[in-house]
């Protein structure tokens, strides 16, 4: 019974001390809370390459000054389980940032941070970078690290257009598009051939069989027009199957509406049509009427026939685009003898936009190392030109393009100098110096489309009259080095003014113009 009593005084105990009145000084304060408007929840969807630009409203109920706060805007995978992978993009208020990572789909986070207290707010979206579309523009093959890497300018064009569209330029295009070349070797060439991606692999319209070659120094690479895929069925020596050696490469091919040529390192010539059969290469057709064998040292290729120079023999031999024999040139020449010259091809070239499509050779004569420029018609029988120069830089150029305005205008590069000769005064002039920049490749870029009927024309004609230089910057980062401009080249007395230019690019070892 006293154990009850002593029960009940406690509880009375406990009652009594839970009505004390607390003394104790005690002060609530509002928390700051953030509340982040003109902020797209349903998500961001940019290309690879453009802007994001996000200027979200901020409002804050109590501390408005924006000195007090830090801001972070990443990014994680969206769809990978248990993503640690965080790329910041940016810490400012304002998001202004020009995409370079993989096209994916990501969770867009917006964190801001309370400096004074440590609180810290969340927000989510979703980000989609997609992958460029080339449908038209440069293609640049650079050298990055002593490997291949294709970048690109992009061109998005207008109504009626007259060249008054954006040029984007895109870095490291084939990872941006998930693909990865399976062989390695140092950059050559890249070229686009329309029609010339296989019938059997797409039924898609012409212009979207625009064959995308890479040729480097240990494969030749063919990507897929829509995609940029690449797959082993699509290599050239897999095409025609037991027509080509296992470590079959090309060091040059050309660029023609319907019909192509490519040179190998040792000289070996193949032949591809690509209507009405679009067979894209045939065995070798290294073989003159005569039935000599013609080691290709220099080639210029038409558009329906092409012109070699046979190292062994010193001759020149033309194909007229169909069957697999050389022909003779012109037999009773005006100015020089074709066969047997005596002479080593220093360089070779073809004008398209001139009549006649003339060709220009640069010879070193073997006996006397005296220099001769010749000039003849790609159909061999009119010969325009043939004279000695005494210009032997011309000797050491590393890059060399024809105006094609100017007949006898040719322009050449050698280090960090763009120079300017004429055969009809025998004059040279300096045109740009791009010193500390080293150069590595001047050209005026042919267009196929490039008459009024085809819509494009009249621009294409605009902009094939601008001389091309690209180079790059030893000093700077690998990779980001690289630079292509444009000039305006005026006449004959005018300095060559800039007309365009883009950067960030590798080293740049070629270029060509993929067409709609």
């Amino acid at each position: 019974m006293k154990s009850v009593y002593f029960i009940l005084i406690l509880i009375s105990y406990f009652c009594l001390s839970s009505c004390y009145d607390d003394k104790g000084n005690y002060t609530y304060h509002d928390i700051n809370e953030v509340e982040i408007v003109d902020w797209n929840t349903g998500g961001y969807t940019i290309k690879l390459g453009d802007s994001l630009k996000i200027t979200p409203a901020l409002f804050f109920t109590l501390d408005q000054n924006p000195d007090d706060y830090e801001y972070e805007w990443a990014v994680t995978k969206k769809y990978e389980a248990n993503s640690s992978e965080r790329i910041v993009l940016g810490n400012e208020r304002d998001l202004d940032v020009k995409l370079t990572i993989a096209p994916a789909t990501y969770n867009l986070h917006c964190n801001i941070k309370d400096k004074i207290t440590g609180v810290q707010w969340q927000f989510q979206s979703v980000l989609t970078v997609t992958a460029p579309t080339i449908n038209e523009g440069y293609l640049l093959l650079c050298e990055v690290d002593g490997k291949a890497r294709l970048d690109a300018i992009a061109y998005e064009t207008v109504p009626n257009d007259q060249g008054t569209g954006t040029f984007t330029p895109i870095y490291d295009v084939l990872t941006a598009v998930g693909t990865k070349l399976p062989y390695g070797g140092t950059p050559l060439k890249v070229r686009t051939v329309l029609n010339g991606y296989p019938r059997t692999f797409t039924n898609s319209p012409t212009a979207e069989r625009a064959g995308i070659y890479i040729l480097t120094t240990e494969k030749t690479m063919l990507l897929n027009p829509l995609t940029l895929n690449y797959d082993s069925l699509n290599t050239a020596y897999i095409i025609s199957v037991g027509m080509f050696p296992n470590d079959f490469h090309l060091q040059e091919m050309s660029k023609t509406t319907n019909r192509h040529w490519g040179v190998t390192p040792d000289g070996k010539v193949y032949f591809g049509s690509t209507s009405p059969s679009r067979i894209p290469w045939t065995a070798s057709i290294n073989t003159t009427y005569n039935s000599v064998v013609v080691e290709a040292a220099g080639w210029a290729i038409g558009g329906t026939s092409a012109v070699m120079f046979d190292k062994k023999s010193e001759t020149f031999v033309r194909h007229p685009g169909s069957g697999q024999v050389f022909s003779a040139m012109n037999p009773n020449p005006v100015r020089f003898n074709y066969n047997q010259t005596g002479k080593d091809l220093l360089w070779m070239g073809i004008c398209m936009q001139l009549t006649g499509t003339p060709i220009t050779a640069i010879l070193r004569d073997r006996t006397t190392q005296k220099i001769y420029i010749a000039r003849f018609e790609l159909g061999g029988v009119n010969q325009r030109y043939y004279e000695e120069t005494t210009n032997t830089d011309l000797a050491n150029a590393s890059s060399i393009a024809l105006s094609p305005e100017y007949e006898g205008w040719i322009f050449y590069s050698i280090g960090s100098k763009v120079y300017r000769y004429s055969t009809d005064n025998h004059s040279t002039k300096l045109m740009i110096d791009k010193t500390p920049e080293i150069i590595t490749e001047i050209n005026f870029q042919f267009f196929q489309n490039r008459l009024a009927s085809t819509g494009v024309g009249p621009r294409n004609q605009l902009w094939e009259k601008k001389l091309r230089v690209c180079s790059y910057n030893p000093a700077g980062k690998e990779g980001s080095n690289g630079t292509m401009e444009l000039f305006n080249v005026g006449n004959v007395d005018d300095e060559l003014s800039s007309h365009a230019k883009y950067t960030g690019f590798g080293k740049i070892i070629s270029v060509d113009f993929r067409e709609p």
